[in-house]
């Protein structure tokens, strides 16, 4: 199985959409609870119901020509709240039935994703050609829990996965804090303890070797006065990491873009509530990201924490 997972938003995404559709010898079809529709085209996809870019938790599988009739069809019904784990089973039965298929993939609080699934290396090229919203893209993957962008809930223990992969690693982590007014002081004692490497504005970066510190100072990342903002490796170069950080919001994709440069990177994505967020660790390589994979693993087995999916 060849999958790539992408940003859901129809200035990223629909020109990829457009070259499938245009490329296909038959119309692809939207499956819902309400049975199988037609998409022609591009403009059939933009007009069924309230626009279907803009759909967010709906039951819906989007796919191509039908390749192996023998495969289960997967129902649309299947896609109500799956697990991580099942939409890993759904995704696999997609690309093997079909020439290509798209699946909601779950996100973040601010950031709904998508999948693109198929089992031809050729149809994945062509997709990833029209597409600069792809989050990761991974080839003959056989378990979701391989790909390199984990989502998480932490709370209580907010920052503990990116400690852990720095020690692993054999480095001290560097740790990136934004300071304003709304901040207060309380801060003041854990960043004594901390090393400052780099300060631009309201954004300062330390490397941290207390682990104390490092709790202190993550552990009200959730609240207004908060000032932990992201976490990368110690192996990083600071000047790099700052570059990186300057005048970009958080978000998926900045993560991505932070970990390719810095080697892995952790932060928060926030909702609307007070104390509302959840985790994200994103890594280069696959040995990285097993490694927090690992640790999710064993904080799950302890109910510490809860992996929510993977991008």
């Amino acid at each position: 199985m060849h999958i790539a997972v992408v940003l859901r938003s129809q200035e990223r995404l629909a020109g990829a959409i457009d070259r499938l559709l245009r490329a296909g010898k038959l119309a692809a079809q939207l499956d819902t609870p309400s049975g199988s529709h037609a998409v022609p085209d591009l403009a059939a996809l933009l007009q069924r119901d309230d626009h279907w870019f803009h759909w967010r938790s709906r039951q819906w599988v989007l796919h191509g020509a039908t390749l192996d009739p023998a495969v289960p069809q997967v129902s649309a019904r299947s896609m109500k709240d799956p697990s991580w784990r099942e939409r890993e089973a759904i995704a696999q039965t997609l690309s093997r039935r079909y020439e290509w298929a798209i699946i909601e993939w779950g996100g973040t609080y601010q950031e709904s994703c998508a999948a693109f699934v198929t089992a031809g290396s050729a149809t994945m090229r062509e997709f990833l050609a029209a597409n600069d919203a792809v989050l990761g893209s991974y080839e003959a993957l056989t378990a979701v829990d391989a790909m390199r962008t984990i989502v998480f809930a932490d709370d209580g223990y907010e920052g503990e996965v990116a400690w852990e992969v720095a020690q692993l690693e054999g480095s001290a982590p560097l740790l990136a804090c934004r300071f304003e007014p709304a901040s207060g002081d309380w801060w003041c004692d854990g960043v004594s303890r901390l090393e400052e490497i780099a300060r631009e504005g309201e954004m300062a970066l330390f490397r941290a070797k207390d682990a104390d510190a490092w709790r202190k100072l993550w552990s009200r990342a959730g609240y207004d006065d908060g000032v932990a903002q992201c976490a990368v490796s110690g192996h990083a170069a600071p000047a790099e990491v700052m570059r990186h950080l300057h005048g970009k919001p958080g978000g998926l994709e900045p993560l991505r873009d932070l970990s390719e440069v810095a080697g892995w990177a952790y932060g928060h994505c926030y909702g609307g509530g007070a104390d509302e967020y959840v985790a994200t660790f994103r890594a280069r390589t696959d040995k990285l990201a097993r490694r927090a994979t690992n640790l999710l693993e064993a904080a799950e087995e302890e109910n510490r924490m809860e992996r929510w999916g993977y991008l």
